[in-house]
């Protein structure tokens, strides 16, 4: 039996700070390397020999675990010393063994220092065997024995035998042996005595006794051996500690079973922390809160899974959280008590269980900063916290824990606010996830990462996947998870209206983390709350005749004495008179009141920040709240809406609904069509029109439009055509007018026509272009071709070219999200253009306007041929906020994200209601132009040659035809991607000075200011001479200081364009300058023939050196250096050189 070296290894984990509930099931709840010494059927993976241990919960005054404590100090002190000698023998002249020495003996070493409490011995065995002699095992190894022995001497005393080990095996290289610890028995300093005992030929499995074939007095020494060495001995003094307020496992796991120090985990129910009083403990560890029995503010201590608990801990304990900085008595734990009881409340989980809505189960076992820890904790319970009134104040996004609306603690109107207006900001709904990843820990997989995904499909269908990844903080439940998902993508819904405002004293009746209500008119569309002028418990009289809301269940609001809010039934109205049930007190005058009905209520917020301004005010910014928001995440519901105005009227009915008859010809084809016209009612909420026609006997056609025309076509002559238009209001109540009908007869060619007196003319579309390609000529212009198709039948030189262009280089350029570059005859069939990396598109047009159906396109996207310096990349759209300039009848839409044309009207100059507005965002018809100022300028520091490429992203838009206004089936729609807004366009324009710039304002080329809509100036900070704008298109130009705008312009009043991307590139061209001369007897200067827009390269060749000359280079700029040429003595030179300067740009005078 071969001798393997075994040890144990003793490890004392610690678990966790103060004390904790204990280890899950016992052994089941410890994993070496993933497993649990006991398993579920209750079998041991682990045998006890291999595998021990014990723990302690982490008291004050706790037992050591004193065997498998192996900690302290050691000290190593070598012995070498063999002990006895190995196995030998005497022979005689016949070489026959004459004496036999089994190698008995002892070691003697001392331990001096009387601080030692313990020691180890170490042996090493590098022999042990005896070997077969005869037979058919001869050759073959065999057991040996040693038989050691340690014994003690105190100072004083006599030897007591410590330890005793029979090593049986085979050994043929160092077999190592460390004894147990040893305790040394009374007082230093000590003898330590290592005795190696023999016992004959019994000490041997293959004896000379038992010879049958060979001798006993066969020579055995080269066959046989017990070598024993003392290698050392560990002195030990004890580290004794408890570990006290500290939960820990000691371990001992031995060698044998692991090769390796083994991964250790736990599973434990942690640290207690302080409950209320009126709660036990469920077996997940969530608090359930006994009915009848209220809190009287004391608190026991409890192992829990409950957020709100350990939050309070870590902010009070003086051990292991904040408790030296922060005091309980700062904690209001009346704040604390409903957050507690929202976060346990049980919630059903898609597997038909329930577990508590909230819970924690997490290792902080590493050091963090306090308020990162803190910010991690609030986190699994939607929590925020913030100082005031001289405590810590601790709240939590949660609902109420019967699921009625949260009651706001505060109104504000536009008589309560500073300048009576609420500032709206938000962020555009491209930018919302679309998929939210939320990480936990998973109890499946051994408490691993894992992740629950919750997406919403509508908004991936139209944006695609923008996904963010979360981290559930100490959660360990899938379900959790989800809900924590399903809440972070509602409340980007929400994210996206964002209020501020600022006020007075009534500033601090809010609290962050608190719901207030606001009622401004300018969103209701029409006054609903004021201030009270005088009142009665029952008799309010307010500040305005008071005209109610539709709907029903009408009710006033009004702040008391006592800052809380009271919502009364309205009975009757008189004037400014409200009369309504009781209130608990008479309002006072001055204070708030707003009216609410089931059709319009107030607006409600969660405040975020409060800040209070030098002058004595408060500026509050809270986000959208909505009480829904807490079943979405419980249950996966969707958001619900209260109407917060009062767009309920139903917008007037169309009128003069008129048809005309014509013969078109498209794709070669002659076709009947049918054109009908409307005009707009009177009431001004008509955003869009719904439409919906069917022929003969056939089922309706319906669809969306903003025009007041509607073609149809191939409709065959005599058929019965039915159609019919309707008004429709603004989103998000869609309101709608009667329908307008007529019905038909469609007539044939040579019928004369129809209503209107139209003659029945054969229309010929201009055809779509052929061979379209576009052919560098330059480095900055092309050629683009084409040709117009032989079998149209009308006369070319009756048609022109429309160019526009898309900067987009993989084939999706669209005729409507592209800018115009040029139109020109037809019939030239090509046009010098900028060469501009993109996509061309042509169209033909004829002289009644009339286009091709498709546009062909040609694409170009190459390199610069020369290698040039991009000085400058310019965007406008990548400033934060966009667009930052100053704006002339445009503005930036955060809707859609881009540069926009404003419409026509202002706010003041509409006397009738909000409702009825076709848009806010778009009041009345469109501006045909407006300009954008590029909020910055260039000033090249010198007069240089340039080339600009310009950066323009546009899409053309009809405002109120988007996909979300259209109510009618998908399948009956007749375009998907809205009506073509085609009549747009967007270009940018420069203009040039060679004079360095100095502050001023705006101003044209005739040196009057550029004044915007409003009268106010454009604001620039230079002041220079500058020439006419020109159009940016790729090309050269030369000058010092570059000024830019942009237009943007519709030949129709109903079309936009939207500009996503606006900017330029500035470049340089490469150059090179060389020269050869002499430096003469000194510092040479020299000046390059024309400066260099920035310090070029330089590279230096020198001529009739000696040997230790040397030169130095000094004074290198853009335009030009110094350079002086030394001996080995270090006296100025006069050597000859040549210069190669590298760089970009060549200033002009």
């Amino acid at each position: 039996m071969g001798l393997n070296s075994t040890s144990t290894i003793k490890i004392i984990d610690l678990l966790c700070e103060g004390t904790i509930e204990g280890i899950v099931d016992s052994e089941k709840g410890i994993y070496l390397d993933e497993t649990p010494i006991e398993a579920s059927d209750g079998i041991r993976n682990f045998d006890t020999d291999s595998v021990s241990w014990d723990f302690r919960l982490g008291g004050a005054t706790q037992a050591r675990l004193d065997n498998y404590l192996d900690n302290g100090t050691s000290t190593v002190t070598t012995v070498n010393a063999e002990v006895g000698s190995n196995y030998s023998e005497t022979l005689n002249a016949s070489n026959e063994v004459s004496n036999r020495d089994y190698g008995q003996g002892q070691v003697v070493r001392q331990i001096t220092d009387t601080d030692v409490e313990s020691f180890h011995v170490l042996f090493s065995i590098p022999a042990l065997f005896s070997t077969a002699q005869e037979g058919l095992a001869k050759g073959q190894l065999f057991n040996a024995t040693v038989r050691l022995f340690v014994y003690v001497q105190p100072q004083g005393g006599s030897y007591q035998q410590v330890f005793h080990r029979d090593v049986i095996g085979i050994s043929t290289t160092d077999y190592q042996l460390k004894t147990p610890k040893i305790q040394l028995p009374g007082q230093g300093p000590w003898n330590i005595k290592v005795f190696k005992k023999t016992n004959g030929e019994d000490d041997f499995e293959i004896s000379y006794t038992d010879f049958e074939e060979i001798s006993e007095t066969t020579p055995l020494a080269t066959s046989r051996g017990n070598r024993v060495f003392w290698t050392s001995i560990i002195e030990k003094q004890e580290l004794r500690s408890s570990y006290p307020n500290t939960a820990c496992v000691g371990l001992s796991l031995s060698t044998k079973q692991f090769s390796s120090l083994p991964t250790r985990a736990y599973l434990i129910r942690g640290v207690k922390v302080e409950v209320p009083h009126n709660t036990h403990v469920r077996e997940d560890g969530s608090l359930e809160f006994i009915e009848d029995y209220a809190f009287d503010g004391s608190l026991h201590t409890r192992w829990t899974t409950c957020p709100i608990c350990i939050f309070y801990s870590m902010l009070t304990n003086k051990i292991w959280g904040a408790g030296d900085f922060i005091q309980s008595s700062s904690l209001n734990w009346v704040d604390l008590y409903p957050l507690a009881q929202y976060a346990n409340q049980l919630v059903t989980t898609p597997d038909g269980n329930q577990e508590p809505r909230f819970a924690i189960n997490t290792v902080i076992g590493d050091r963090a900063q306090a308020y990162q820890v803190l910010r991690d904790l609030a986190s699994t319970f939607r929590g925020m916290t913030y100082w005031a009134s001289n405590a810590i104040q601790v709240t939590g996004d949660h609902g109420n824990l019967d699921g009625s609306d949260v009651a706001p603690v505060h109104l504000y109107n536009n008589s309560n606010v500073i300048d009576g207006f609420f500032n709206y900001t938000g962020t555009s709904i491209k930018t919302r996830s679309t998929s939210i990843r939320v990480r936990y820990n998973d109890p499946d997989n051994f408490y691993k990462s894992n992740f629950v995904v919750v997406e919403d499909y509508d908004l991936i269908a139209k944006y695609g996947y923008q996904t963010k990844e979360i981290v559930a903080f100490g959660c360990t439940s899938k379900y959790q998870a989800q809900r924590m998902g399903r809440w972070m993508m509602a409340a980007e819904e929400l994210d996206q209206k964002v209020i501020s405002f600022s006020t007075g004293l009534e500033g601090v009746a809010v609290f962050p983390g608190q719901v207030f209500a606001v009622a401004d008119e300018m969103v209701a569309g029409a006054r609903l709350a004021g201030r009270v002028s005088s009142a009665t418990t029952t008799a309010i009289t307010c500040d305005q005749t008071i005209s109610l809301p539709a709907g029903s269940g009408h009710q006033i609001t009004c702040v008391m004495p006592d800052g809380d809010r009271e919502i009364k039934d309205i009975s009757s109205v008189s004037g400014a008179v409200v009369t309504c049930s009781a209130f608990s007190a008479a309002p006072q005058a001055q204070s708030v009141w707003s009216i609410s009905s089931t059709s319009v209520t107030e607006q409600k917020y969660r405040c975020l920040s409060i800040d209070e301004t030098p002058n004595g005010t408060y500026s509050i910014t809270g986000t959208e709240f909505n009480d829904s928001i807490y079943s979405t995440a419980d249950s996966g519901t969707a958001l619900e809406y209260d109407s917060v105005n009062v767009f309920d009227e139903n917008p007037a009915a169309i009128t003069n609904l008129t048809w005309s008859f014509a013969e078109v010809r498209i794709n070669n084809n002659t076709v009947n069509r049918i054109t009908w016209n409307w005009t707009r009612g009177t009431n001004g909420s008509t955003i869009i029109f719904g439409v919906r026609y069917k022929i003969g006997g056939g089922n309706y056609v319906e669809t969306l439009t903003t025009n007041s025309i509607f073609e149809i076509d191939s409709l065959a002559s005599g058929t019965q055509l039915t159609f019919e238009v309707r008004a429709v209001g603004p989103a998000p109540v869609r309101k709608t007018s009667p329908w307008t009908a007529q019905t038909i007869t469609v007539p044939s060619p040579d019928s004369g026509g129809g209503s209107g007196g139209s003659d029945p003319t054969p229309v010929l579309l201009p055809p779509d272009a052929q061979q379209v390609s576009i052919h560098p000529t330059s480095n900055d212009e092309g050629n683009l071709e084409w040709v117009v198709p032989t079998t149209w039948g009308g006369n070319v030189s009756d048609l022109v070219v429309i160019i526009r262009h898309s900067s987009k280089t993989d084939g999706t350029g669209a005729w409507a999200d592209s800018t115009l570059l040029r139109e020109v005859e037809a019939n030239t069939n090509f046009a010098v253009l900028p060469l501009i990396n993109g996509e061309y598109l042509v169209k033909f047009k004829d002289k009644n306007g009339n286009k091709s159906e498709n546009a062909v396109s040609a694409i170009i996207n190459i390199a610069d041929a020369i290698p040039r310096l991009s000085q400058s990349v310019r965007r406008e759209d990548s400033d934060s906020p966009p667009f930052q300039g100053q704006k002339d009848k445009v503005f930036y839409s955060n809707e859609y994200d881009a540069l926009v044309l404003d419409g026509t009207d202002l706010w003041d100059d509409h006397s009738e209601n909000i409702d009825d507005w076709g848009s806010i965002d778009f009041l009345g018809t469109l501006n045909k132009t407006g300009t954008y100022f590029f909020n910055n300028y260039v000033d090249l520091g010198g007069k240089f040659s340039v080339v600009f490429k310009r950066l323009l992203t546009t899409r053309g838009l009809l405002p109120n035809d988007t996909i979300d206004d259209r109510a009618a089936n998908i399948d009956t729609w007749s375009d998907f991607d809205g009506a073509l807004a085609d009549e747009t366009n967007a270009d940018i324009f420069f203009r040039i000075s060679d004079v360095a710039a100095t502050v001023g304002d705006f101003e044209t080329e005739d040196g009057d200011n550029v004044l915007l809509e409003d009268g106010d100036k454009v604001e620039q900070e230079l002041n220079t001479t500058f020439g006419d704008w020109i159009k940016m298109e790729t090309g050269r130009y030369t000058g010092r200081v570059f000024q830019f705008k942009a237009d943007l312009s519709s030949t129709t009043v109903d079309q936009t364009p939207l500009v996503d991307e606006l900017g330029y590139t500035l470049l340089f061209d490469a150059r090179t300058e060389s020269l050869t001369t002499s430096s003469g007897a000194g510092a040479k200067n020299v000046t390059y023939a024309n400066a260099f827009y920035e310090t070029p390269k330089l590279t230096i060749t020198a001529s009739n050196m000696e040997t230790g000359d040397y030169y130095t280079i000094t004074n290198e700029a853009r335009t030009g250096f110094t350079i002086t040429f030394y001996n080995s003595s270090d006296a100025a030179q006069n050597r000859g050189f040549s210069y190669t300067a590298n760089g970009y740009g060549a200033e002009e005078s």
